[in-house]
Parts: C-alpha cells; sequence; structure tokens
C-alpha cells in the first residue's frame, strides 16, 4: 500500500473530528498509533480516556460558534482585533452609549487589551464563561451588570484597576492627566455606596455624577500644580483608597509613608490651603 501524502493525511484527521469531535493533536495521534486506518482509530478514540476528556463537547462547539457570529457581525469576518468602528458599532448593537462606563465593565469582563478595541479571543472567553453567546443576550445582560457593579467591591475594584491597563499610554507605564481625570469622573460616582465613609469629600450624592468637592479639588491640585504630570499606576491604585477616607480637611490621612508622593503632596497643599 502507498504511504499516504500529507494532503491524504490532513483529509483523514478532519474526518476522524468530525466523527468523534476529537482535538486536532489527539486525532493525529490516534491516527498515527492505528497506521491510518481511519476504523482502528475510531474505535481506539472511545476506548481512550484522555481523547474523550479533551473532545470537543457539542454544546461547547455551538456556543463557540455563536460567539463567533456574534464577533464578526461588529468586527468583520476573520477579523480578530476590533477598530475604533467595530468598536462603535458593537455599543450600538448593545445600544450602550460608547461614553457610559458601563463599557469599561464589558471591556474589563473581555480582558480587552486597550481602549476602544475588542479582542476575538478574550470577546469569547468572556461572555462564554456567563453563557451569552449572542448579541441579543449580552444587551439583555447590561442592566444586570450595572447593578452588580455598583454592589459588589470586589467587582467593582477589578473594573476599576483594570482600567489603567486599558486607558494607559500605548506602550508605556502611565496614563494621561487628562485621561485619569475623566475616568475618575466616570468611576467614582458607580463606586457602591458603602465603599466610602460618611465623612469621605469623594463620596458622591446619590443618583448623582456631579464632580464632588474631593474630586474638584484633586482634579484642580494636579492640573495647576504638577505641570499635567501622568499618573502612575501607584497612584491610580492607591488613590481609590484614599478617596474612600479622605475628609475636607485631610485630618483622617495618616502621613504612614505608604501612600504616593502625590497625595502626600496633596495632602500637604490643601492643609496649608486650609490655614492660609
Amino acid at each position: 500500500m502507498a504511504p499516504l501524502t500529507q494532503k491524504q493525511k490532513t483529509a483523514m484527521t478532519a474526518r476522524l473530528i468530525d466523527f468523534t469531535q476529537a482535538t486536532e493533536i489527539d486525532a493525529q495521534r490516534l491516527l498515527k498509533n492505528h497506521k491510518w486506518v481511519l476504523d482502528h482509530a475510531v474505535d481506539a478514540f472511545w476506548s481512550d480516556p484522555v481523547a474523550q476528556a479533551n473532545a470537543r463537547k457539542p454544546a461547547d462547539t455551538a456556543t463557540t460558534n455563536n460567539l463567533n457570529k456574534a464577533f464578526d457581525s461588529f468586527a468583520g469576518q476573520g477579523i480578530d482585533l476590533t477598530d475604533y468602528d467595530g468598536t462603535i458599532e458593537y455599543c450600538t448593537k448593545l445600544e450602550v452609549d460608547p461614553t457610559d462606563p458601563i463599557m469599561l465593565a464589558v471591556a474589563q469582563l473581555c480582558s480587552a487589551p486597550s481602549m476602544g478595541t475588542f479582542e476575538r479571543k478574550g470577546y469569547l472567553e468572556g461572555w462564554k464563561a456567563l453563557g451569552k453567546e449572542t448579541i441579543a443576550q449580552q444587551k439583555a445582560y447590561i442592566p444586570s451588570l450595572r447593578d452588580e457593579m455598583s454592589r459588589d467591591m470586589h467587582l467593582y475594584r477589578r473594573i476599576y484597576s483594570f482600567t489603567f491597563d486599558y486607558a494607559k499610554v500605548e506602550g508605556g507605564r502611565v496614563m494621561a492627566l487628562e485621561t485619569a481625570i475623566e475616568l475618575w469622573q466616570l468611576l467614582l460616582p458607580l463606586a457602591p455606596a458603602h465603599f466610602f465613609e460618611p465623612h469621605s469629600m469623594f463620596r458622591p450624592l446619590q443618583g448623582s455624577t456631579d464632580m464632588t468637592q474631593g474630586l474638584q479639588a484633586w482634579t484642580t491640585y494636579l492640573t495647576e500644580k504638577t505641570k499635567n504630570r501622568p499618573i502612575s499606576k501607584d497612584v491610580w491604585s492607591q488613590f481609590l483608597d484614599f478617596a474612600s477616607i479622605c475628609d475636607a480637611k485631610c485630618e483622617s490621612y495618616e502621613d504612614d509613608g505608604a501612600w504616593p508622593g502625590l497625595i502626600d503632596d496633596f495632602v500637604e497643599s490643601s492643609k496649608a490651603m486650609d490655614t492660609a
């Protein structure tokens, strides 16, 4: 019997996968072990626990196919990373304004690599984990995600932390100050109410998205006193805890050396203005 060509082996591998849902690696292994006799390889699959455990489940395959179709509907056929237009199209399909902060939660869910983009792999993994395989299901989930974000501090922290890498300067290690200010204005009002101490000057009024006294003072200091210095990841991360406790006179602030220098400087400046 003449040796099989590579094209014939590829076709036989595809047939074994079609019959059993085996992975490509397992299909090739079984065929090689049984000298590329398809019937023998099929029989071997049903007595191979490893191959069966690795096999694609029909339901999983259907879910993945549906999610790929959903991604294609706004990104374009075969495109694995959306551009700006593709992301806007996704927002349109979800019926969510692109500037709505809930899109930060969606981006975090999908492990989006950078602002204004979605990657196919993260999109599939994120929505598959929630069982939301169509645009309609994802759209219907948005109100629940919004509610969960406003109640679950762990989820809120994950989204807040994710946002730094999502929005930082491309190829850099800092976030532009203008971007940071815009994101603080979006994110702080969405924090669970119980996160802020009652005396915090950053505590938003219920149902209000207006800039608080604390955030106004903080952004004014950053723009006027630091010459628009970009925000480091350390400042971004620790600012959230600082905002939760700091009162208007900064009396609750403890200078224990653990805060970034930028926050220490802001407190000193605020206290100096109070005593002037």
